[in-house]
Formats: structure tokens, sequence, C-alpha cells
């Protein structure tokens, strides 16, 4: 006979679980995209795999800039994310697992021949950060000194005669650092006033 008390419209077991798989799916970082949009500059997106790709959690972000990033001049690192503008330079995120923002902070100011401003606090996308300049001290060379992000395949190392603009941002009990050089940290300071983090 015909089961009367049912609802014909209510999914079968294995619809429901075949709709639990594709959220599931949906979740897990398959590659890092990198896309801006409008006409030279633009706004940036950007999904990292900063955990691994197959993971299930990623970094994402949009933000407004005035350098362009073309679609294949990013390279994702073990923890790290390359961007290179059309113009020149890089922009490099590196992310800090379950480490505050305070003994990042601590970490690259107390290296052996570096040199930093004072922190100071910032807001980034209404999360926490700080802002502060690394340089070479006086009579540090580049190759002496541990490299201030430093992945498998390439290292963010300092220059001498000028300084690398550094953001230290909280994100849930991480910490990720950005990094630009002297010739791009205004242009990057004002997109970074413009972040938007993605969920």
């Amino acid at each position: 006979g015909r089961n009367v008390g049912t609802d014909d419209a209510t999914p079968s077991p294995s619809a429901q679980a075949e709709a639990s798989a594709s959220v599931a799916a949906a979740e897990i970082c398959e590659a890092t995209a990198v896309n801006q949009r409008g006409f030279g500059a633009g706004t940036l997106d950007v999904v990292w795999c900063a955990y691994g790709r197959g993971e299930p959690r990623s970094i994402a972000f949009t933000m407004e800039g005035s350098f362009a990033i073309a679609q294949d001049s990013f390279f994702p690192g073990r923890g790290t994310l390359w961007l290179r503008p059309e113009a020149g330079g890089a922009i490099t995120l590196a992310l800090h697992e379950d480490q505050p923002v305070d003994d990042v902070v601590a970490d690259v100011t107390s290296r052996e021949g570096y040199a930093a401003t004072e922190a100071s606090a910032v807001t980034l996308g209404g999360r926490d950060a700080r802002v502060l300049d690394i340089s070479l001290e006086e009579g540090a060379a580049s190759g002496d000194v541990d490299p201030l992000i430093a992945d498998d395949d390439q290292d963010w190392r300092l220059q001498e005669g000028t300084f690398t603009r550094v953001w230290i941002v909280e994100l849930g009990g991480d910490t990720l650092m950005i990094a630009a050089g002297e010739d791009l940290a205004d242009a990057v300071g004002d997109a970074l006033s413009t972040i938007e983090w993605g969920s």
C-alpha cells in the first residue's frame, strides 16, 4: 500500500547524502585564484589555498588596488602567496598558523640585522593589525641575515638602502603577514584600507 503520512517532496536519504557531499566538496580549496576586475588596475579578488590544496579552508579577500596583477603573475608557495604587479616589485603574503599578532611582530623586530620602526595599530577589514617598516641595520648585508619571508621556492630578503613595509593581521587564531617594498608600500597600504575578508 501507499504510505499516506509522508510528503512526496521529501528527498530520499541518498539524495540528502549527495547534497551533503557536494556542500563539503564546495568548501575544499582546490586551487589558488587571483583575478582583477576593472580596466587596468581595479578590484583584486583572491582565494588562496594558504593551508594547502584540498584543505577545507582558505584565505579569501577583495581589495581595490592602483596596481595591476596579471592572471599568471601570482605564485603560491608553502604558506606564502607572491603577487607580481605588472609594473614590477612584489607583494607577498605569509601565513603564521597558531601564532598571535604580537608574537609575529616580536619575532620580526628582534631578528639580528633588522632595524624596525615602532609598530602602529591599524584595522584591516575590521581585523586588528600592526604596520611597521623594516630595513637592514647599518652595516648588515642582505645575505648575512635571515630572510623576512622564506618558503621552498623563494625568499623575501631585505635590501640595502631601502625598506619593506609589513602589515601583520589577525585571522581567527592565525596571523597573516603582508609585505611590500618601498616602491609599492603606499599603494599597497591604500589597497589594504579597502580590504574585505571573505569566508
